[in-house]
């Protein structure tokens, strides 16, 4: 009864997309699906807007520009786990905590990820706070176009004026 009231939105054409369309249309679920593609940074920021749950299945990291555009849009997320073999998204973990988002064990195990929506749907006390705890993770280590410019134009400075001192300090 759970899919019949999902609506899914899915932003971007990856290489599995055709895979996608194919299940979507066995499934009979067409009208519960809708596909963007080569949308600006603020028709994506509409979407995610109406949006109460973002999935990451992005199999090469979690601080892609689409999960960032999650975290600032202060999105109940769900992405993949690290994977200590690789070290992928190992470091990541110690910026993005277990309180700011749910994790699931890979991007292919599609009953994991469909009973973490299920969860975040039926939970929304957890979905808000997943919600409110991304932004505090967001804001703490998401810096603003104009201070990230700063901080570099001190930086660059600092190197230009060769003062090791002061580039220890900074």
């Amino acid at each position: 009864t759970y899919p019949n009231k999902f609506h899914a939105i899915v932003i971007g054409s990856g290489s599995m997309k055709t895979q996608l369309l194919n299940r979507i249309s066995e499934e009979k679920i067409d009208k519960r699906v809708t596909f963007f593609s080569n949308l600006s940074t603020l028709e994506i920021f509409d979407l995610l807007r109406f949006s109460n749950i973002y999935v990451s299945l992005n199999r090469n990291g979690n601080l892609s520009n689409s999960n960032i555009e999650a975290m600032v849009a202060g999105k109940a997320m769900i992405i993949p786990s690290s994977d200590n073999q690789t070290g992928k998204d190992v470091y990541t973990d110690t910026i993005i905590d277990n309180e700011a988002v749910l994790r699931v064990n890979n991007s292919d195990n599609i009953e994991e990820i469909a009973q973490a929506i299920i969860f975040l749907y039926k939970n929304k006390k957890i979905r808000k706070k997943l919600e409110k705890n991304i932004i505090r993770v967001t804001n703490k280590y998401l810096k603003s176009w104009n201070d990230r410019i700063s901080w570099e134009y001190k930086l660059i400075s600092l190197i230009l004026k060769g003062s090791k001192t002061e580039l220890n300090n900074f």
